[in-house]
């Protein structure tokens, strides 16, 4: 049994070291090394709101002058990248291309890039959240000429002149992205089966919150709404066979391991939820500070033809409008919790990834260990 173990041991070691001097990451895996495409959530304040998304993005490996030559202000370019700016319901709104010198640095943020885009396309960025209007949703920036896995970066999320900063690191997707924000270009899917995120709320101010903002590989398959270009709600329907609501949904428990069920939807894309606006009334009897955490899984559920459907995890049940059943798609999470104080200088704010459990062998992915995801009987 020992010399079993130690064989298993070795194989996944030599998988995980398959270079040297290069850091190498299992794919399907949410990890932080360098990759050959680059996702970003993006959220700013519309107007004088200062809520803005500010990004870093560097080129690691100094691979050859590309050809035909770019010249940029910093020298010759060693990599072309293509931008596609997305919006809350995975609609491209803006795009373009951006060189990278050797060992370069790009900076980018989400007021920046609504300021580029027309008036149409701003429209189709906003959300609203709890009845506060965001312009929200994610950027792709991918290696267009090298298979490398070269780019790596840091996001900022920024309220400064409320003396808000935090920041996290950006998603890398190793060998490429794929349509559901896969790796290797779309073979690898980033799985969960549920997310664990926490909680804490300070106190009742206007600027103390706590978001959820959750971001997947696709929309849910059925109806939802979404922004079109002149600024009014709109429902998309993406499948007339398969009408499903896609939510996270389990238990919150206080920091009395009090544990009552709770439900909030993830329709699209890119989603958020004002956690504190939703708290079960019995979980803080005693008002503020608010805290604890969830343990949710990602159940999509609904009616296929007339017959009920339940699926668990960021996975496919059906072959219908466009996908296959047994497929899986990426999901990403993120708790963001801002604390307003007397006076700027105690504020205080932080954002964590949500911690996860996987789906068990995504796409032949074996390594990847967890519960299995798929149609609930």
């Amino acid at each position: 049994m020992k010399i079993r173990s130690l064989l298993t041991i070795v194989a996944m070691l030599s998988m995980l070291l398959c270079g040297i001097g290069t850091a190498h990451a299992v794919l399907g895996v949410a990890d932080d090394v360098p990759a050959n495409a680059i996702v970003v959530p993006i959220i700013c304040g519309v107007g004088a709101n200062g809520l803005n998304t500010a990004f870093a993005i560097a080129e690691t490996n100094c691979p050859k002058v590309i050809d035909p030559l770019v010249t940029t202000p910093d020298g010759n370019a060693v990599i072309m990248t293509h931008a596609s700016v997305r919006n809350s319901c995975s609609q491209e709104v803006y795009t373009f291309e951006k060189p990278f010198t050797c060992h370069d640095v790009e900076a980018f943020n989400c007021k920046d890039l609504i300021d580029a885009m027309s008036p149409g396309a701003q429209n189709k960025m906003k959300i609203s959240v709890e009845g506060t209007d965001y312009y929200a949703g994610y950027m792709i920036l991918n290696n267009v000429t090298s298979e490398e896995n070269d780019l790596i970066g840091w996001t900022y999320l920024l309220d400064l002149n409320l003396g808000f900063a935090s920041g996290f690191n950006v998603i890398g997707l190793e060998d490429g992205a794929g349509a559901r924000l896969e790796e290797d270009a779309g073979a690898a899917p980033i799985t969960a089966f549920d997310f664990m995120p926490r909680y804490f709320v300070l106190n009742d101010k206007s600027q103390t919150w706590n978001w959820w903002i959750v971001l997947a590989g696709r929309n849910q398959l059925g109806n939802f709404t979404c922004r079109n270009d002149n600024g009014s709600d709109t429902v998309i329907s993406n499948c007339s066979s398969a009408i499903l609501s896609r939510s996270l949904k389990g238990i919150i428990c206080n920091e009395q391991e009090d544990c009552p069920d709770f439900e909030f939807g993830i329709p699209r894309e890119l989603n958020i939820i004002d956690v504190e606006k939703n708290l079960p009334g019995s979980l803080h009897p005693a008002g503020f500070p608010k805290g604890g955490f969830a343990k949710l899984g990602v159940v999509e559920k609904g009616d296929f033809n007339g017959t009920p459907v339940t699926v668990q995890g960021s996975y496919d049940g059906l072959t219908v409008c466009g996908l296959t059943a047994g497929q899986y798609y990426s999901i990403f999470g993120y708790a963001y919790q801002r604390e307003q104080a007397g006076t700027s200088e105690l504020s205080w704010d932080v954002v964590h990834t949500m911690h996860r459990d996987y789906c068990s062998s995504p796409e032949g992915l074996s390594y990847v260990t967890g519960p299995a995801c798929g149609v609930l009987p």
